[in-house]
């Protein structure tokens, strides 16, 4: 299992810090994990199933949402801002050359 660091910007110009699950077969696709919104992406949850799916060819993207674990903001304005969140990481993504085909959540990320 490899991890890749990716931080990126969100919609007010605020770093969000992520990492980039990877496994050792090849990928086939590429996702972006949402986890609960209170949690961070080190979240035992988190963690366990993006590398159960890098482990089958799904590169995973989990990220902390604006405000949490290391990146900056203030965590606490709403589903909408989360959201966004979730649709910039998406976008962070495709600029890495790593398109996004699937969405993966958790609890209230799910």
């Amino acid at each position: 299992m490899r991890t890749i660091p990716l931080s990126f910007p969100n919609r007010d110009g605020e770093i969000l810090d992520g990492v980039i699950e990877v496994g050792t077969v090849p990928i086939q696709a590429w996702a972006v994990f949402a986890h609960c919104f209170s949690c961070d992406k080190t979240s035992l949850a988190a963690v366990r199933i993006s590398r159960a799916l890098a482990a089958r060819g799904i590169g995973v993207l989990r990220f902390d949402f604006t405000g949490l674990g290391k990146s900056e903001g203030q965590f606490g304005h709403g589903l909408s801002h989360d959201a966004q969140d979730i649709a910039d990481a998406v976008g962070a993504m495709a600029a890495a050359g790593r398109p996004v085909r699937l969405l993966v959540g958790h609890s209230f990320g799910g």
